[in-house]
């Protein structure tokens, strides 16, 4: 694959990671109960989930975004629905990020993962530093993000939703599951290059380790670019 070509191919992510907005829309209706004129702005909905390290908002955002059916006992028992479990905790963070000339920019980063809903979903705040160059980025900037994720038994698949600081708003999820040891997870996007995938894969996974990396596709997944890698480990182990 030519450089030519690169900054083409990868173009469509720059639209994804535009927004500056300071507060995030979600278009759903909450019960009269769960609604805080702290967290949120008016009534009726959407409403704005504003940037801080508020609990109840990150509850708020699971409940929305992985709501268990009234009634369904032992929804999350089974053992698919804990394939992640290894991932909860702290980890320190060895990023690779790829740079438009190919390089590779490494930086250190933090994450840590914690159970929701009584261990139906999980919660990732992420810190570190990054250099997106798809995004325009010329700096390396300081960048929190937020994930959450859940497993629906229903379509046998895990469903990830993320967010950062940079782009305070979920955006298309990422939906898979895992398979001889690795987690891969895919979304798909229709720009104006057509479709495009990207794909965020879990590998080499030990009770101390785990590598993780996105990778993208303008092609249907036929070939892959592989733009940021993260070595993660916990932080009282050395491998």
């Amino acid at each position: 694959m030519g450089g030519s070509q690169f900054p083409e191919m990868w173009g469509f992510l720059i639209d994804s990671f535009a927004s500056r907005q300071k507060c995030v829309r979600l278009n759903v209706s909450l019960p009269i109960f769960l609604r805080s004129p702290r967290v949120l702005e008016s009534s009726p909905m959407p409403k704005r989930f504003c940037r801080s390290p508020n609990r109840l908002r990150t509850s708020l955002l699971v409940f929305v975004l992985f709501a268990i059916p009234a009634g369904v006992k032992g929804a999350c028992d089974s053992p698919q629905a804990h394939q992640f479990d290894f991932w909860l905790g702290r980890w320190k963070i060895d990023q690779k990020i790829l740079s438009a000339d190919g390089s590779w920019l490494e930086l250190p980063a933090r994450t840590s993962v914690s159970s929701a809903l009584e261990g139906c979903a999980l919660v990732e705040h992420w810190k570190g530093k990054v250099k997106f160059f798809w995004e325009g980025m010329k700096t390396i900037e300081p960048m929190e993000g937020l994930s959450v994720r859940a497993y629906d038994p229903q379509s046998g698949k895990w469903r990830i939703h993320w967010m950062s600081s940079r782009t305070p708003r979920f955006g298309t999820a990422f939906e898979g599951g895992f398979q001889n040891g690795a987690g891969k997870f895919f979304s798909t996007r229709q720009g104006p290059r057509g479709k495009q995938l990207s794909r965020i894969t879990f590998s080499n996974i030990t009770r101390n380790s785990v590598h993780w990396d996105l990778a993208v596709s303008s092609d249907d997944g036929k070939t892959w670019k592989t733009i940021w890698i993260m070595e993660m480990r916990r932080p009282d182990t050395t491998q």
